[in-house]
């Protein structure tokens, strides 16, 4: 049961397989979404958990690739995902400051076209624990492209990151 107030409690699952298994795509549902964001003109991502999604990923030749927070400190996938040539937009939601300096500079050395978005990985995120702050502080540490990957309720929240400086926002 989900819990009403955000501001209470966490809005995390204890098991999410079933869930998963009802809703995994299958290849052909892939290449429709693929084309319809096409017709739309906009850019289909995908995050990849493993190096076996990352080859299935290739074969459908994805642009770019999201990252989810809890692969931010995977550097063996990182580099993996990296040696592919293409953007990555990386969560951070997952890990404290120390591990986003590490998966930064590791890209950097890796030459790596990416960018990195700050998150509360909460489901809704309670507002007191957004942190829209944060968003310059990355900017500034580490001269690199940072968007804000919102998990609120509402829209407001995404709306004051960009006045912030938020170079994309995620929904």
């Amino acid at each position: 049961k989900l819990v009403e107030n955000p501001n209470l409690d966490s809005q995390g699952l204890e098991t999410l397989i079933n869930v998963l298994k009802r809703t995994e795509l299958s290849e052909e549902e892939y290449k429709e979404l693929i084309s319809y964001c096409r017709e739309k003109r906009t850019m289909f991502l995908c995050t990849p958990w493993d190096k076996k999604s990352v080859d299935f990923l290739e074969g459908l030749n994805v642009q770019a690739y999201k990252i989810s927070s809890a692969d931010l400190t995977n550097l063996p996938l990182l580099k993996y995902i990296a040696s592919k040539g293409k953007p990555m937009i990386v969560s951070t939601g997952m890990s404290h400051f120390e591990e986003i300096k590490v998966t930064i500079n590791f890209l950097k050395e890796l030459g790596d076209n990416f960018m990195i978005m700050h998150c509360n990985s909460t489901y809704p995120a309670a507002f007191k624990d957004i942190n829209l702050k944060f968003i310059d502080v990355l900017k500034k540490e580490f001269q690199i492209p940072v968007g804000y990957s919102g998990h609120e309720r509402g829209i407001v929240v995404s709306t004051v990151a960009v006045a912030m400086g938020a170079n994309a926002i995620e929904r």
